[in-house]
């Protein structure tokens, strides 16, 4: 009864008035493209893509604009730069500035902080290195005060020992810097990722560990403004954490903090491991976890990211994995995951997305941010590498816009299905008619068309396939069990439309 009583508000609900939020997918040349992460400056929203560069076979990096409905307003791509993990865009508002590794063709040696206008012209450029280090990555940027802060690792024969945190001011020139270096007894590395400031003028930091036998730990480290620590909080315990993440660290306005992590389960009694994904809030001394949310976990869960919307909520997202619990445990879909929690722990709401133009699904989100109406805007990749159907598999870069509510149209449930777009605003399908739609054994289709559909595949509310079929207008649903299911149609020329019934006991 409570499906019904959110009155089926999918996308596909033809009902509900069509709002100009964005799901876009923008194919990109070569395998293995995504998106790494967003800024903006007010409606415009900035997102770095790997990419190869048109025209040339070459690896590169690529900066794009869309506007508030998913339009391109421009693209740059940047064949100085190479295709990196780790590579950061922020902006204070006006300028853009971007930091990854320069193009070498080997063990990047040299990385760059680019400053840019709001079109995407270079005003300046700084130039970085260690010496002695034969392996240099810059692994995150933003604004710390007044200052751009960068997170360096420093790989000293193979190790990352050490990270050094550079300061420069706004027109890249070199403030100052220190490193931080202490590792805990038998531990291989330490990388620390960004650094925030504290309300009291200090710094924090989230740093993973790696031991022999490759356990990983996760801590939060508060410094001094001079590099000197203050105090170390190993959060995970190394035999209970699969690995980190590159950010998962909030600082809130009451000075306590918000952090992300894994919790690695296993059980004899399951097919597929269990990365429950929890979020939790320690207080300003590192001494208290204030409170913890855990979510439910089918699989391995990713979170990619965390940040704090403007009434202080907090929210991430990643990817959310659905296993098969059935016969056939190695169907695994992969969805684009996110979330909103209160400053107190409790969940508001969490969405799940696939695009069914890309089918398995394979999916997830690795940056958001919030705009100034309150809507937020995620990105990542759709991946369809493991669709047996598609001779040349490709990572495409994903962009979605939504509500304050994870919408893209109002009063949608916890999985959304995206079928097409057109120019960043999502299609309404036609009425493709469905009945009886609360049925016990069968349904029948009607096509608003004469060209029929070459292929159907049955969805439930989860994301799992069900059926998959050549079209046909009389299909028997009596092994499904009770519950709402989609039912996504294939036309020969590309075309996806979509229906909704309802299997009753």
């Amino acid at each position: 009864m409570k499906y019904l009583s959110l009155i089926l508000c999918l996308i596909y609900n033809y009902i509900c008035p069509a709002q100009k939020y964005t799901s876009q997918v923008y194919n990109s040349v070569g395998q293995n493209m995504l998106i790494y992460q967003l800024t903006n400056i007010g409606d415009t929203t900035y997102y770095l893509e790997g990419a190869i560069c048109p025209g040339t076979g070459k690896e590169c990096t690529a900066l794009r604009a869309v506007d508030k409905i998913g339009n391109i307003i421009f693209d740059v791509f940047f064949d100085s730069l190479d295709i990196a993990d780790y590579y950061a865009i922020c902006s204070d508002g006006q300028f853009l500035y971007l930091s990854t590794i320069l193009n070498y063709g080997k063990n990047p040696t040299k990385c760059i902080l680019y400053k840019l206008s709001k079109n995407a012209e270079i005003l300046q450029e700084y130039k970085f290195s260690y010496e002695g280090s034969p392996y240099n990555v810059a692994r995150s940027l933003n604004i710390v005060g007044d200052s751009l802060v960068v997170c360096f690792a420093i790989d000293i024969y193979n190790k990352q020992d050490s990270t050094l945190f550079i300061f420069l001011d706004k027109e890249l020139n070199f403030g100052r810097s220190f490193k931080y270096t202490q590792k805990p007894p038998n531990s291989l590395n330490q990388i620390s990722y960004h650094l925030y400031q504290t309300p009291d003028g200090n710094y924090i930091t989230n740093r993973q560990i790696l031991y022999a036998g490759y356990d990983i730990s996760k801590q939060i480290v508060k410094m001094k403004k001079s590099g000197e620590v203050l105090w170390e909080k190993e959060l995970i315990k190394p035999e209970s954490i699969l690995f980190g993440l590159t950010d998962g660290l909030v600082v809130m306005p009451d000075s306590n903090y918000v952090f992300s992590h894994y919790k690695y389960i296993t059980s004899p009694d399951v097919f597929v491991d269990k990365w429950p994904v929890n979020v939790s809030k320690i207080s300003s001394d590192g001494k208290q976890i204030l409170w913890e949310y855990v979510f439910e976990s089918k699989g391995h869960d990713k979170n990619n990211f965390l940040f704090k919307a403007k009434n202080d909520d907090i929210i991430g997202g990643g990817m959310h994995l659905i296993v098969d619990d059935g016969p056939n445990q190695w169907n695994q879909e992969e969805l684009g995951w996110i979330y909103r929690i209160t400053n107190d722990g409790k969940l508001r709401w969490q969405k799940k997305f696939a695009d069914i133009r890309y089918n398995p699904f394979y999916s997830t989100f690795n940056s958001g941010l919030e705009l100034p109406n309150g809507d937020l805007v995620f990105a990542g990749s759709v991946d369809t590498l493991y669709d047996p159907g598609n001779p040349k598999p490709t990572t495409n870069c994903w962009v979605i816009r939504v509500d304050s509510n994870g919408c893209i149209l109002p009063g949608c449930l916890d999985t959304i299905f995206v079928t097409s777009t057109k120019d960043g605003i999502i299609i309404i399908p036609e009425d493709i008619i469905v009945y009886p739609n609360v049925a016990t054994d069968h349904i029948t289709v009607q096509i608003p068309e004469s060209n029929e559909p070459e292929s159907m595949i049955i969805i439930d509310i989860n994301g799992r396939i069900q059926k998959q079929m050549s079209y046909d207008p009389h299909i028997n649903i009596s092994k499904l069990v009770p519950g709402i299911y989609i039912i996504l149609f294939y036309w020969d020329n590309g075309k996806t439309q979509s229906a909704k019934f309802i299997k009753k006991e």
